[in-house]
């Protein structure tokens, strides 16, 4: 009966451990998702994607960025100039552009602007990848709100050659 108590406590002390292991193994699970692109600007840039709440992006251009499976953005990679050439439409009283907010953050400079045509209102970041010669042009047609809900899951990093 010692031995029988003495067994179980064994086998119930390699259950525990295997669970914190598999606890703490599935803590580091940072629900990402990356792709790195080799760009003719001769920059490699990596995008990350927070996946939790279903979010996700394709590994080939345009990316596309969906939530529960539904393609809600699209991206393409610009000059590092793009920005500076925006800027200047936006601040055109004449256009049909609208900034929302400048800024700084997850690796990019940008401007987060609506542009509107006789069909839609396209809702657009367009950056700067810090440390780069490279842009990112994020286009969203759904809502203001959706268009922010993705770029806030994104984060840009140049890599080393």
């Amino acid at each position: 009966e010692i031995n029988m108590k003495r067994t179980l406590k064994n086998i119930f002390s390699y259950i525990l451990l295997g669970s914190l292991l598999i606890a703490t193994l599935t803590g580091c699970n940072t629900n990402n998702k990356s792709y790195a692109f080799g760009l003719d600007t001769g920059d490699k840039v990596k995008i990350t994607i927070n996946t939790s709440d279903k979010y996700n992006m394709s590994s080939s251009l345009p990316i596309q960025f969906s939530k529960d499976s539904e393609t809600i953005s699209y991206g393409s990679f610009v000059s590092s100039g793009t920005l500076d050439v925006y800027k200047g439409e936006i601040e055109d009283e004449t256009s049909n552009m609208k900034t929302y907010e400048e800024g700084a953050i997850n690796g990019v400079t940008y401007i987060f602007y609506t542009e509107k045509d006789d069909v839609e209102t396209y809702y657009n970041y367009v950056m700067k990848v810090d440390g780069s010669n490279t842009g990112f042009l994020l286009t969203n047609t759904v809502s203001k709100e959706s268009a922010q809900e993705v770029f806030e899951k994104l984060v840009f990093e140049v890599e080393k050659k």
